[in-house]
């Protein structure tokens, strides 16, 4: 087989094919036609869970170490039946007020019951970033409540890894615009019957603050 390429730039319709470029001098040209999640959000595969506020301090589910079931202000979970595997993406926080605990936060995950349900009433909203797509249904479970809601059938949580993120004891109440941001870029993958809860290494003072998770489902 006699591999053949073309150099500069190649103009051609959908459907046709196309001989390898190079450059001038004969390299092999390779370049990033779209953005790096371009083609399953246009499948309608990527979503993200959002939590604007809460309004009390961190709850003890969002603590390293959480105890099974432990009330829960922000997760994820990949209930049993699914059919897909949660690759995460991205994940956000945003102080608002209040003063963070030292040592900032880490990726934990935990087993779960099938019948995993949050034990309260929730305030949540999980989005599709291809509202174009109206066939492909959000198989995950998630919970977001301000004040936190028990996690009936979440296991006791284990930390993975620390976030990228550096965050020192201090506080924000005279701050605006501060958000931080770890790139997971699916490291980090959910199967059926487990879920992900961003956890705190302490509780610090009445922090207020916002989440948000993005992640593709993925068949299993």
């Amino acid at each position: 087989m006699l591999a053949e390429g073309k150099s500069g730039l190649i103009k051609i319709g959908s459907g046709v094919q196309a001989p390898l470029r190079t450059n001038i001098e004969g390299a092999l040209m390779v370049a990033q036609a779209q953005g790096k999640f371009h083609e399953s959000a246009l499948a309608g595969r990527i979503y993200t869970l959002i939590m604007s506020a809460t309004t009390t301090n961190i709850s003890a589910g969002n603590i390293l170490g959480a105890a099974a079931a432990a009330s829960t202000q922000f997760a994820l979970w990949n209930p049993a039946g699914s059919g897909v595997n949660l690759s995460l993406l991205k994940f956000s926080l945003n102080i608002t007020s209040g003063t963070s605990p030292i040592s900032g936060l880490w990726h934990s995950v935990a087993s779960i019951a099938p019948t995993i349900t949050p034990a309260l009433a929730v305030t949540s909203y999980v989005g599709n970033h291809n509202a174009g797509i109206s066939t492909y249904a959000g198989k995950a479970g998630y919970l977001t409540h301000v004040t936190g809601s028990a996690l009936t059938g979440g296991g006791a949580t284990r930390g993975i890894r620390l976030m990228g993120l550096n965050i020192t004891a201090g506080t924000y109440a005279n701050l605006g615009g501060v958000a931080f941001m770890d790139l997971i870029d699916g490291d980090i993958v959910l199967p059926p019957n487990s879920l992900w809860v961003p956890s705190w290494a302490a509780q610090g003072t009445t922090m207020v603050g916002g989440y948000s998770i993005t992640w593709e489902e993925i068949p299993a």
